[in-house]
């Protein structure tokens, strides 16, 4: 059973918004959402009729950052969060699909209050526990030029530790927040137009040292020498994309508990 209500919408939003992407060369696009529950299980059920996926990719698409779309059309995040959320509530999510005739997406979840269970995700990695109410008094910035991205990120930490997160969409803009207000961690991507996420952290480093204190970088560039050997001389934290959900929350996990601690977390 879904204790939050917006991870279901999120659910119900990012496998919508992939059936619309799917139709977009559809000379009559239909798309059919169904909701439904039988005995102790509840399920939704997305239907379009667009494009369909190549049997040989289908087993890869709940993967995180995995996508076939252009740069302007997603980051690979949408289904990879549906399949997150399901799995966090002990639910499944499935696809049934053919090359040119459609796709039928299909989410469940116990329905029963004898099944709700503590929202342990299943599988190699696992998302790190929080006590609801634990972090809702915190808050968080986001700092990503990508809108999608950012969007996404945002919606993953506000729904894993109940708390606000704003978000800039560069350097600059998160600056002019940050130096506004206080957050109790900012997760900033590296390369940015404006002001990048390595600059964002120098300038925050003079002016407001302890909030450089709660400072993670994301980066699809790691690997580059110039580019490590600046994040390493930030001392911050960095999680390299792609990233599972999992792993962008434990991250941000030890972050925050420095902050309440006022401690600065070991890097």
């Amino acid at each position: 059973m879904i204790s939050d209500s917006a991870q279901l919408k999120q659910v119900f939003i990012n496998l919508a918004v992939n059936a619309l992407q799917a139709m977009e060369a559809t000379v009559t696009p239909e798309l059919h959402l169904t909701v439904g529950r039988l005995e102790n299980t509840a399920w939704i059920s997305v239907q379009d009729n667009g494009a369909g996926i190549p049997p040989e990719i289908v087993g890869r698409i709940f993967d995180p950052f995995f996508t076939t779309k252009g740069p302007d059309k997603g980051t690979g995040l949408g289904l990879s969060i549906c399949s997150s959320i399901a799995r966090k509530y002990s639910g499944d999510i499935s696809v049934e699909s053919e090359p040119g005739s459609g796709s039928i997406f299909t989410v469940s979840f116990p329905a029963a209050e004898a099944s709700a269970v503590a929202p342990v995700l299943t599988g190699q990695e696992a998302e790190p526990s929080v006590r609801p109410g634990e972090w809702a008094n915190y808050k968080i910035l986001v700092v990503e030029d990508e809108d999608v991205l950012r969007r996404l990120i945002q919606e993953v930490l506000r729904s894993h530790f109940g708390c606000r997160v704003d978000a800039a969409a560069n350097g600059a803009e998160g600056l002019t927040r940050a130096t506004q207000q206080q957050y109790d961690l900012i997760v900033s991507d590296v390369r940015m137009p404006e002001l990048s996420g390595v600059e964002l952290f120098m300038r925050l480093r003079e002016k407001q040292p302890f909030m450089a204190r709660r400072f993670l970088f994301v980066s699809g560039y790691a690997g580059e020498e110039k580019l490590d050997h600046e994040i390493r001389c930030c001392n911050a934290p960095l999680v390299a994309k792609p990233f599972s959900i999992a792993a962008l929350t434990a991250a941000c996990l030890p972050l925050l508990k420095a902050t309440r601690s006022g401690a600065v977390p070991s890097r």
